[in-house]
This record gives structure tokens, C-alpha cells and sequence, in this order.
């Protein structure tokens, strides 16, 4: 999931969810993100 949401524009997360004592779902939260801006270098004349 960490490498989605480093090089996707997506960002994904989940929260266990519990029943009682033991873990009874998965929710995956999903969300666009600004992507990343690559740095240009620039040379003036």
C-alpha cells in the first residue's frame, strides 16, 4: 500500500475493525492526492 500511494495518485489506507475480541473486517479508505511535482532544472541563456 505504501508504494501505491508513493507513486500512484492515490492514497490508500485501512482501519481493522473489531468484533468483540477478534478482528472482523478490513476498511480500506481510498483518496486522490495531489501528485507529486518533479523538480526541473533550468538553465538560462
Amino acid at each position: 500500500m505504501r508504494q501505491v500511494s508513493e507513486h500512484t495518485d492515490l492514497k490508500i489506507d485501512y482501519t481493522l475493525v473489531k468484533k468483540g475480541r477478534a478482528y472482523d473486517a478490513v476498511r480500506f479508505n481510498i483518496a486522490r492526492q495531489q501528485p507529486q511535482q518533479l523538480p526541473l532544472p533550468f538553465e538560462h541563456p
